[in-house]
């Protein structure tokens, strides 16, 4: 046996080796990531993005310049020589665009000042869309274009109009985008159970302003602008009722 046969032998064992490391190594790539397509990786479908939606932004819906409850500010129909009070239902018309909402509001409580409660009264708060005008604001609110979309009711605790206070009741609605929301806070006729309630308010300034409706007051069943001439002419009776709630920004 000579030189070159013995060399020949001892190779080809180290090629076969060499094969299979070679072979090892793309394997080794392709469990890195390659595919062996041989397709250029700026090539290749993007990886999907996720996107993270803003959170809910919480909002007050409010026409009254300062939320302290005054002493003296109230405006509710009764009986001035027993002190209690007769039906009265307050409104307050928001639109949501005034508020820079432009998608829908989620409700989640309705807040109004107290003045003076006695008896415990149970008052309904109410909320809706409104499809009327109101601006200007009308001395008259037609209360035959709401429509209700959610209510709670609640029992007043008794107050005095030395230490009035603001209510806040729970309650649950979703108010279409666009809408113009109406708030409303309904008592019953007090007068036979001896009982008051009388709503609070201030004279610290407003935006819009509030209707009564009292058959007590009016008997034709109209729900009237408080603070206008041309309706009950109060126009320190201020009363704060407000909406709390949230929206998608």
């Amino acid at each position: 046996m000579g030189y070159d046969s013995l060399m020949w032998r001892l190779c080809v064992p180290c090629l076969a080796l060499v094969a299979a490391c070679a072979q090892g190594g793309r394997q080794n790539i392709g469990d890195d990531g390659d595919d062996g397509s041989n397709t250029p990786i700026d090539a290749r479908p993007p990886i999907d993005t996720i996107t993270i939606d803003a959170p809910p932004m919480m909002v007050t819906l409010s026409q009254t310049t300062s939320p302290t409850v005054g002493g003296t500010n109230s405006f509710a129909c009764g009986n001035a020589n027993t002190g209690t009070t007769g039906d009265n239902q307050w409104y307050r018309v928001f639109r949501l665009a005034d508020f820079n909402i432009t998608g829908g509001l989620v409700v989640n409580s309705v807040a109004f000042g107290v003045q003076d409660s006695n008896g415990m009264p149970t008052v309904t708060v109410k909320v809706g869309t409104y499809s009327g005008v109101i601006n200007p604001a009308p001395d008259v609110l037609d209360t035959t274009l709401i429509t209700p979309i959610g209510m709670a009711t609640y029992a007043v605790q008794n107050i005095t109009s030395a230490a009035p206070q603001l209510i806040t009741v729970p309650l649950m609605a979703n108010v279409p985008a666009l809408s113009q929301l109406v708030a409303e806070v309904d008592v019953p006729d007090l007068q036979a159970a001896g009982k008051r309630f009388y709503i609070g308010g201030n004279a610290a300034g407003q935006t819009a302003p509030t209707w009564l409706r009292s058959i007590v007051c009016s008997p034709d069943g109209k729900a009237k602008n408080i603070n206008s001439a041309g309706g009950l002419n109060a126009p320190s009776s201020q009363i704060i009722l407000q909406v709390n709630g949230t929206y998608s920004p």
